[in-house]
């Protein structure tokens, strides 16, 4: 790495303010979306219909908040869900499903719990 280059690794407790960031800094380690809640705020919600989804994970792959839940079974990996912790509701995941098994229901009837969305 260049010398020159200030490198910041902070837990997620700390809060870095805009002048603790050098010009042009990347933030990493902590200071990422994975220690933001931020999907309380949205309006809809992400609802899989398990038995047209073919885990082909393309939600997977598009979704730009890295909510979809996966796990490696055997060899192969398995959509569970949605991470409602992270999930803004954007519904970028319903459009590009190739098979329709991903639909958006309004929020309003959903209680935000840190589960996974599993219906």
């Amino acid at each position: 790495m260049n010398k020159d280059i200030k490198r910041i690794e902070t837990p997620c407790e700390v809060k870095l303010g805009w002048k603790d960031i050098p010009v042009g800094g990347s933030l990493v380690g902590g200071s990422n979306s994975t220690c933001l809640k931020t999907g309380t705020w949205r309006m809809q919600h992400p609802k899989v219909n398990k038995d047209k989804c073919t885990n082909c994970m393309t939600c997977w792959l598009f979704c730009p908040d890295m909510s979809i839940v996966v796990a490696k079974e055997s060899e192969k990996y398995e959509m569970l869900g949605f991470d409602p912790v992270h999930c803004k509701g954007c519904g970028v995941c319903s459009k590009v499903c190739p098979v329709n098994a991903i639909e958006m229901v309004l929020g309003a009837d959903f209680e935000n719990t840190e589960k996974p969305f599993l219906k």
